[in-house]
């Protein structure tokens, strides 16, 4: 064997996906080494070079899951140093590559990928062959994006704008394309910026010969979704969205676009968010059918349509919530039977944030028996074969919801007993099979919902949230981690206890509460 051959098996290791890959190559890497310097005449053939280094370097970029992988991706460098090896601007880039993706703290990559870039001009100055290039800095600004630092990726970018400037024949490879751009706009919108992420894309825009893409224009509405502006944000947002439908096919909306501003109208807490979201759906739709060749990215699927159904969840339009909601949900399986767009498939997303809806809607016994028959349906669908619909803790937490809130609507008791008996219903299936439903795993904010409907219901309905606290206790002891009680849990259970009217008894046990979450406390004087 050679050192051509020693590359190819390392280079399928690192291919593999392994977990153990990187300590393979490392060895073979090592017995390698050890059998050229033995004697370097007998097995000249076996000399290290660049591109071996290369490929074992891209082996530990890619193990992810070794510990400080990034770390010993870099410790390759001193490797080559010591035998003489020169890395070249694929070698460094390879190790920014691994630490941008590492889990390491944002401290620490970024300083270390900071510290190759400083390195690779250093040894540019000597070697052409090291010079950092424009795959160099999308690393190194992607190391800072995934880490939040968004104003020391907009730093790179400027960097890379001013060396392009100063010289642009010999920095041809730095002059920033769009991957740069949008990969700082993405920087913004992790942080929360939208602001900054649209003045960026405003730069962008300014530049000779450079043009946003979808993905641009589509990182500032993300980031608009993300961001807490309001109905600041979502008229931004639609306006954004109108513009991008005159200019050119490559900057065109998608259906990612018309999420992101029927996101925005979701956040922006206007009673009229629902009908907005809605116009929007109707506008991408009637689209797509008017030519479906050139609006083949508008094709509706599930996600728009979960997109709106949770715009009108969070409308606060009362019963009219969820009554457009299943219109919605209509719409998607007559969209999905009679013009076949498989794309559009109702799933557990549609069918909770449904129940979400009657749960928001304060429409007492009636809402409460809605979102029932939603979750018995999605019971049978599941039964049926379809596990895209399968029931899970949020559907129940959401249907209890919808019984709790009935509580305060003069049937206290019955809702606070129907509230018990779905918490009672998911708890039976989770113990039947912790596997098939670990997803119906009940937790603290689920019980706490039942327990302070019992609460509202005060009297003897006091006693049933003792036992159901006295129940939640036994499960965390019982290795059921989620269903720890917490402060509220105790503090709705107080509650109760002095609404009850049960006196001197009730009083004890309140007390008994206090003292099982209060510290033993250390007497020391006045």
């Amino acid at each position: 064997p050679d050192v051509v051959t020693y590359t190819s098996v390392i280079d399928c290791w690192a291919k593999s996906g392994a977990p153990n890959a990187a300590e393979n190559v490392n060895k073979l890497l090592k017995n390698m080494i050890q059998m050229y310097q033995s004697d370097p005449i007998q097995h000249a053939s076996l000399k290290p070079n660049t591109k071996l280094f290369s490929t074992v370097i891209n082996c530990w970029a890619k193990c992810r899951t070794t510990p400080n992988s990034a770390r010993k991706a870099q410790d390759m460098l001193a490797e080559m140093k010591l035998l003489q090896i020169f890395p070249n601007t694929i070698t460094y880039n390879t190790v920014i590559h691994a630490w941008a993706k590492s889990s390491s703290s944002g401290d620490d990559a970024c300083q270390a990928v900071e510290e190759i870039l400083r390195q690779m001009w250093f040894q540019s100055g000597t070697n052409l062959y090291a010079k950092p290039n424009v795959s160099t800095y999308i690393a190194v600004i992607d190391c800072a994006a995934r880490r939040s630092h968004a104003e020391k990726a907009e730093s790179y970018l400027t960097e890379m704008m001013e060396l392009y400037q100063s010289d642009p024949i010999r920095n041809a490879d730095l002059r920033p394309n769009s991957q740069v751009y949008n990969t700082v706009m993405n920087a913004y919108a992790k942080s929360g910026s939208a602001q900054k992420a649209q003045s960026i894309l405003t730069r962008m825009e300014k530049e000779e010969h450079m043009a946003p893409n979808t993905v641009s224009y589509n990182t500032v509405l993300h980031s608009f979704a993300k961001s807490t502006g309001g109905l600041d944000a979502a008229i931004e947002a639609e306006t954004i969205l109108q513009k991008m439908h005159l200019l050119s096919a490559s900057e065109m909306p998608d259906v990612a676009s018309y999420v992101a501003v029927i996101d925005c109208w979701a956040k922006s807490g206007t009673r009229n968010s629902g009908e907005k979201a809605s116009s929007l759906l109707n506008d991408m739709i009637q689209l797509y059918q008017s030519d479906k060749i050139k609006y083949a990215n508008l094709r509706p699927m599930t996600q728009v349509f979960n997109a709106v159904i949770n715009a009108w969840a969070k409308s606060g339009a009362g019963v009219q919530a969820p009554m457009e909601a299943q219109a919605l949900l209509s719409q998607m399986e007559d969209m999905r039977s009679r013009y076949g767009i498989l794309d559009i498939m109702p799933d557990t997303i549609t069918y909770n944030t449904i129940i979400t809806a009657w749960a928001k809607s304060r429409g007492g016994v009636d809402a409460a028996l809605q979102a029932e028959k939603i979750l018995h349906k999605m019971h049978q669908i599941y039964n049926a074969g379809n596990i895209h619909v399968k029931p899970n803790v949020k559907t129940y937490g959401s249907v209890i919801d919808c019984w709790a809130n009935a509580a305060g609507t003069g049937l206290n008791d019955v809702a606070a007993e129907k509230a018990e008996q779905m918490l009672d219903d998911m708890i039976k299936l989770y113990q039947s099979d912790r596997i098939k439903y670990s997803d119906m795993a009940p937790n603290t904010q689920v019980i706490n919902i039942v327990i302070n409907a019992f609460a509202i219901s005060g009297g003897t309905a006091t006693a049933k949230a003792q036992k159901i606290l006295t129940q939640m206790e036994k499960m965390y002891s019982e290795g059921v981690s989620e269903t720890k009680p917490d402060l509220i849990t105790y503090n709705t259970v107080i509650k109760a206890l002095a609404k009850s009217g049960g006196g001197v008894e009730a009083a004890k046990e309140a007390e008994m509460l206090l003292q099982k979450n209060v510290p033993t406390l250390q007497c020391r004087g006045f």
